[in-house]
Order: C-alpha cells, then sequence, then structure tokens
C-alpha cells in the first residue's frame, strides 16, 4: 500500500510484539498455567486487551494508506485488496483447524469451549467472515478470526466512507463511533451484550479504529517532518508501554479503565514511537520488524498450534510440560517459525493472487467494453 521507505517500521514492530502478547492470552485459557509469570503476567492477565491495540493501528495505518486523494475514490480496487490481505490467511487456517478439532473431539469428547458452535451454519459464516457480525451464536472453528470478521465489517465501512466529501466523511465515521462509544460506556468495552442490536465486538472494533483514524488525521503533517524533542517522546512511549503493562497485570477492568487504556494509552503508544527517537530505533531493529510482518499470521496460526498441541498430548500418556518456561518458549518459538511459513507461502501468494485475478477480470471487463 506504502512504498517502503514511507512505511513506518515501528508500527510493525508494536503490532508483532501485541501478538505475541495475544499467544500468551490464549496459551494461558488453554493450559490454566503462567509459566515465567515475571515476564507474562500482562499478557495472562488481561492480553485479550491488545487486540483494542490492533484496532486502533488498523484505523492509522488504513487512513494513512486510503484517506488520499490518490486512493480514496477507488473504492472497488481498495476492497479487494483488503480482502486480498485479509482473506486467503483466514481460509487456509480456518481449512486447516477443521480436522484438529474433529480428531480432538473423537479422541476427548465434547469440549463446549472448543466445539459448541462448530457447526455448518457457523462455517459458512466463517467463509464469508461474518463468524462475528451478529448472526452467530459464538465463537467458532479458529476462535481469534472474530476479529478478523468485525475488521472487515469495519474496513468496508471505512473505505466507502471516504469516498464522500470529507467533512460528510467524516460525519459518518463520527456518527458511527458516538453509537459505539455509547455502547462502551453502558456496558463496558469486553462485553456480551448487544447495543444497538449490534454485536459488541462491532462497537469495539469501530471504536478503536476510529480513534486510530482520528489521531492519523492529527498527526499526518507531522510524520514526515524532522523529529524534535525525540526525547521526550521516549519518555511518553516508555511511561505509557508501562502504564498499559501494569493496569493488564493488576486487571482492574472497568467500563472507563478499559476504554482509557484503549482510547488514550495506545493512541499515545503510537505517536510517541513514530515521533520518538531511542524507541523508534529500538522498533526499527530487523528482529522485531519481521515480527511485525508475519503479525497476521501469528495471530491465526497460533490458535490451530494450540489446538494441535491438545490433540498430540491426548496421544501421550505423561502430560506436556505446560507449566515450565522453557516449554512455553518453545511453543512461542514453534509459532514464530510456522508463521513465517504461512506468512510467506500462503499469505502473501494468496494476496498476490487475488490481486491478480481481479486484475485479469478488470482486463477482461475493459475488453467488453471495448468491443
Amino acid at each position: 500500500m506504502l512504498p517502503n521507505d514511507k512505511r513506518l517500521y515501528e508500527l510493525d514492530s508494536l503490532r508483532g510484539l501485541a501478538a505475541v502478547g495475544i499467544v500468551c492470552w490464549h496459551y494461558t485459557n488453554m493450559w490454566h498455567t503462567t509459566p515465567l509469570a515475571g515476564i507474562f503476567a500482562p499478557f495472562y492477565t488481561y492480553g485479550l486487551l491488545l487486540v483494542d491495540f490492533f484496532f486502533v493501528l488498523s484505523g492509522f495505518v488504513l487512513a494513512r494508506a486510503y484517506w488520499n486523494d490518490h486512493r480514496r475514490e477507488s473504492t472497488a480496487r481498495n476492497i479487494i485488496e483488503r480482502i486480498a490481505r485479509i482473506y486467503p490467511l483466514h481460509f487456509v487456517t480456518l481449512i486447516s483447524v477443521i480436522p484438529i478439532q474433529f480428531a480432538l473431539q473423537h479422541r476427548i469428547g465434547p469440549l463446549d469451549y472448543l466445539f459448541k458452535y462448530n457447526n455448518a451454519y457457523h462455517f459458512t459464516l466463517n467463509v464469508f467472515l461474518l463468524n462475528n457480525s451478529g448472526l452467530e451464536q459464538g465463537f467458532s472453528f479458529n476462535t481469534p478470526a472474530w476479529s478478523i470478521s468485525t475488521e472487515m465489517l469495519v474496513n468496508l465501512f471505512f473505505l466507502l466512507a471516504i469516498t464522500f466529501r470529507r467533512r460528510t466523511a467524516i460525519i459518518f465515521m463520527v456518527s458511527a463511533w458516538v453509537l459505539s462509544a455509547y455502547a462502551i460506556a453502558k456496558h463496558g468495552l469486553i462485553t456480551n451484550y448487544f447495543t444497538f442490536g449490534i454485536n459488541p465486538g462491532i462497537h469495539r472494533t469501530v471504536a478503536g479504529f476510529f480513534i486510530g483514524v482520528a489521531l492519523y488525521n492529527a498527526m499526518h503533517s507531522a510524520i514526515d517532518t524532522p523529529r524534535t524533542h525525540a526525547r521526550i517522546h521516549d519518555v511518553i512511549c516508555i511511561t505509557a508501554i508501562l502504564a498499559v503493562l501494569v493496569f493488564m497485570a493488576h486487571r482492574s477492568a472497568t467500563s472507563i479503565t478499559d476504554a482509557a487504556v484503549s482510547f488514550i494509552l495506545f493512541p499515545t503508544i503510537i505517536a510517541s514511537a513514530i515521533r520518538g527517537g531511542i524507541i523508534r530505533r529500538v522498533l526499527r531493529t530487523p528482529m522485531l520488524v519481521y515480527l511485525g510482518e508475519i503479525s497476521y499470521s501469528i495471530y491465526l496460526t497460533h490458535f490451530v498450534l494450540l489446538v494441535a498441541t491438545l490433540l498430540l498430548a491426548s496421544f501421550i500418556t505423561t502430560p506436556l510440560p505446560y507449566n515450565v518456561g522453557i516449554f512455553l518458549i518453545g511453543f512461542l518459538a514453534l509459532t514464530v517459525f510456522f508463521s513465517a511459513l504461512a506468512h510467506r507461502f500462503i499469505e502473501i501468494p494468496g494476496k498476490r493472487f487475488v490481486m491478480r485475478i481481479s486484475t485479469a477480470r478488470n482486463l477482461v471487463s475493459e475488453v467488453r467494453d471495448a468491443s
């Protein structure tokens, strides 16, 4: 979407670190253990909040990529580009998890927290990225993909909104955000309550995403300007990160504190990382940047690996040492390894394939129109 010299690599790294935090959250919820708690306690306790960091970051990145005179009116291409980015890996991980869960169900028996809504209806919803649209009865198949569903719906709304004049687009976005902010103020950021008949996951995504869009609009002119007061931004970024980690570790969650972290601290981390000095250089180290590049694969493959590990454990008489730090490190390393493979052999080729098909169809249409 953006040339490499314009890419904000520090944001890639932040996304990658957040993805690892979410892996830890699902790890502890799957095995009910907390190895290396001194390091990973914030992620074990409230790592699910990092999904909201993804939403804020996504709003920022997509506003930068699409809300400009060069891209905003290319609606069809923009939508296809988002589908090409999201769908191939989503579909492959969906198909991959089914035989594992089927075998596991026959090995262990009914596990409602994994299998309750794994049926033809919810498979169809997953295929069309409607698995968290409000049509579902609960989580199904590759559970973390719930946020991919809400992301896609909000992306479509955003890409359609920016085709209007700027003032009109802002009215649409602010209206959507106000409705979602009301729902969050009433029921909390992370809840099961529908408000205005809308899935709470959609409210959560709308709220975070358009905070990210607003952040980009507030600081877009400063992104490419010389960095001043970099040390101050470093201090702000580190302080905000520490505040988030402390909050997550103690899990003093209320509708107000959750929202404050998502709508104040997350944007602060993003803005100060971009304008920082030392923190920006650290986040631009190749290893962290690569972790960010494969973060989408980490997010979608780690649950498949968790379920596969559970299946493996069902064949072994000796319990696996889930509570041992080296086992956790090994699982994280395995997740990164398989995510790197998925990124290289599924995510990137899948995106190219979808874009190539859409380009070929456009050429055929142009030839037909000209004949």
